[in-house]
């Protein structure tokens, strides 16, 4: 399993992101604590109602900048847990975190192959004061691994070698529905696998039987640029159907080529960031 922790100023956006995912089917909420729901299913509750419950305990602290707290636990591809086993988890590490007694939604996520949780929840106590984020990620390290071990999980391996991390699985041509198939392919790659270049994003593509190409203006080896297009191939790389708009695939720009190359000319820069530290502590000219 791999745990990953975020923190911010308001809880808005939180909350928003995983509500457009309930909304498109894309997710669930499996478990939830102190949010006042009024008797109704919470999966039907508004953003601004539902921030209420967040905000009750979040508006007790004026001066802390990071109020809020996003986890994303994230279950090896090859397992396949239980809506239970997987509440379990979630409240058991919200509990070793220190937050058994906070406001928190439990959301379960399958818009990609691998399902995964989101927890939303507050970092400010009823009384008005905080939980310490000193050590937050090392804590949450030690709380992920007894938990692999007292629930039987495979091992946090992301870091150590995200591809292998990733469903190896070929999109096939012949089950149909090839955008979806492209979809769920792609958006599990980009959350696992950092990229340098766009020809890199390219090439590990190509590995799972999709071509990703330049869509330029009127086919022209000069046109502007206009986007990207995905392509389900065979084994041999040869195209299957046609080739399809990154735009029709996700429509919430996600495999957008100015999302990619955002994403590629961050990564560029703590590359040439890590060179230049490395240049200093090692006196190398």
């Amino acid at each position: 399993m791999v745990a990953k922790i975020t923190q911010a100023k308001a809880v808005g956006g939180m909350l928003q992101y995983n509500n457009k995912k309930l909304e498109k089917g894309e997710a669930s909420i499996l478990g939830y604590n102190k949010i006042i729901t009024g008797g109704k299913d919470i999966e039907k509750l508004g953003i601004t109602q539902t921030q209420k419950s967040f905000d009750s305990f979040g508006n007790l602290n004026k001066e802390l900048k990071r109020k809020y707290i996003h986890v994303s636990l994230n279950p090896h591809p090859d397992e396949k847990l239980s809506d239970e086993k997987l509440t379990d988890i979630a409240k058991d590490y919200m509990k070793q975190l220190g937050y058994a007694s906070q406001p928190y939604i439990i959301y379960k996520h399958t818009d990609i192959e691998r399902t995964h949780l989101h927890i939303v929840s507050c970092n400010v106590k009823a009384n008005g004061k905080t939980i310490t984020d000193s050590n937050l990620f090392r804590r949450s390290n030690e709380i992920r691994k007894g938990i692999e071990k007292k629930y039987d999980l495979k091992e946090g391996a992301a870091k150590k070698n995200p591809i292998d991390y990733a469903n190896t699985k070929k999109v096939d041509y012949k089950k149909g529905d090839n955008n979806a198939q492209i979809k769920t392919k792609a958006l599990t790659i980009l959350s696992l696998v950092k990229f340098s270049s766009f020809d890199s994003y390219k090439r590990h593509m190509a590995n799972y039987n999709i071509a990703v190409d330049i869509r330029k203006e009127a086919n022209h080896p000069d046109g502007k640029i206009l986007g990207s297009t995905y392509q389900v191939t065979n084994d041999k790389g040869v195209g299957e159907g046609l080739a399809i708009k990154a735009s029709h695939i996700d429509r919430g720009g996600n495999l957008d080529l100015k999302k990619l190359e955002k994403s590629l000319i961050i990564i560029k820069r703590i590359n040439k960031s890590e060179k230049i530290f490395l240049k200093k502590i090692c006196n190398l000219s």
